[in-house]
Order: structure tokens, then sequence, then C-alpha cells
């Protein structure tokens, strides 16, 4: 069996195609200031039917090929060539305002390494009306980059939170972790080197109780019987320190 393509339908978009589709809508734009107002708020694959995808395991693996035979005399024969990708993109134009939706067709996988010229094709494009595409709030988020284990390098693991839009100066981020994700970050060269969308998890719900301030306790009222709490040892100090001044 000729093998025209090395991506498995379902595999993520690569480098070079997403450049390919990228290059492919800004081509397909009558003038150059619109071009630059082009902002690429989204580039995903669009996932075919699932009989499609089933011809991925015989194309790919040689077991499976017998699948493709007719089953009875003078059956129909399966089609043994996989359709191309397609990629779908969600574009903001900052010109004219409006957000459009575009599904475009790889030709060739790895196009974008021949010299630049793209091998994509415009299947369509529709502007959705009164639509924004999400933004992302910067100063809401939190970033804790802890150490990987990596003795030679200089790599980071970063976490990542999401504050509330509360006006508080005292909001605990701590409470919004932005979880499903794994990232690795070349500190050095200022470089990521993995990122992987593991699962879709949604960000806790907005609750007061867990900011952990006046302001966003239950209806602001604190105990008032604490009682006082003293911790002393008349006669000193039980243990030492033992330092060492550098």
């Amino acid at each position: 069996m000729t093998k025209a393509q090395t991506c498995h339908l379902l595999d993520p978009l690569t480098i070079a195609e997403i450049s390919v589709v990228v290059a492919t809508v800004r081509v397909a734009w009558a003038t150059p200031e619109v071009r630059d107002s082009m902002r690429f708020v989204e580039v995903v694959l669009v996932e075919l039917d699932k009989q499609v995808v089933a011809l991925a395991d015989p194309y790919f693996f040689s077991p499976f090929q017998p699948s493709l035979l007719p089953r009875n005399k003078g059956g129909p024969v399966i089609s043994t060539k996989l359709p191309s990708r397609k990629a779908r993109l969600a574009v903001y134009n900052k010109r004219s305002n409006e957000t459009s939706i575009w599904i475009v067709k790889l030709r060739e996988v790895h196009a974008a390494t021949r010299g630049g010229h793209h091998r994509g094709k415009v299947i369509s494009s529709k502007v959705v009306p009164n639509v924004q595409p999400p933004m992302l709030h910067m100063d809401f988020m939190m970033v804790d980059a802890c150490e990987a284990d990596a003795p030679s390098r200089r790599l980071a693991k970063p976490l990542i939170f999401c504050r509330t839009e509360s006006d508080c100066p005292m909001e605990n981020g701590y409470v919004g972790p932005v979880e499903g994700n794994h990232i690795l970050v070349d500190m050095q060269n200022m470089v990521i080197l993995e990122f992987e969308d593991c699962k879709l998890v949604p960000l806790p719900s907005t609750d007061s109780l867990r900011n952990y301030t006046s302001g966003e306790t239950r209806e602001r009222v604190y105990t008032s019987d604490v009682k006082p709490l003293q911790i002393i040892q008349p006669e000193g100090p039980c243990f030492g320190l033992e330092f060492i001044l550098v």
C-alpha cells in the first residue's frame, strides 16, 4: 500500500501545518492592511467522522490491511487513500471588529519547509456576526515557576492560577488553579520545551468562602468567642539552633 500521508488523522496539527493554514488564510485577504489586522485566536484540527478515521489503522498498521478487502466476491472495494487533513481557524479582524471561521484543507503536510510556499486550500469561510473571540485577562493570572529535576539545565514546570475579578488586594488567587496541562520551560533560553493539554478541567466556581478575606466572607461576620492563646516556657527553650554564618 502506497503511503503518501505520514500523520494520523487524529494527530494534533504540527508546527508546519499551522504555518501552512495561517499563510493560506493570510493570502486569501485582499489587501496588506487587512492582513496586518488579522489575529488568529484558534487553530485546531477538524476531526473527521469515525467511519473515515477507521481507515487510519489499516493504512498505518499492516496487520489491519486485510480489513480493507471486500468481504464478498464482487463486493464494494474500500478506498485505501486517506482524505486530506483539515484545520479550523477562528480569526479576529481588528480593523473591522469581525470574527470569522475558516476551514482550510492541507494538501501537503510539510509544505512550510519547502521554500515557504504553502499548499493549503480554503474550503469555507464565514463571518460570525455579533460574536467576539474570548479574551484572557493576564492581569488575573498568577504563575509559580517550580524547578524541574534537571541538574545541568534551568528547567521549570510553571503552576498557573487564575484570580477572580475581586478588587480586594488580599484575594487568595491560589483557590483558582488552572489544571489539566503540562508545561516545561527552559528558563535559560526562555523557550517552551513541552506543552500538553491533557484534559479539560473547568476553573473552580467563584466561592466567596474560599478567599478568606474580610470582603468575601459570609455576611462579613466574624466569630466573637475566640479566647486568648498563650504559648510560653518559663524556664526557657528546650532546644537550640546551630547555624553557619555565610
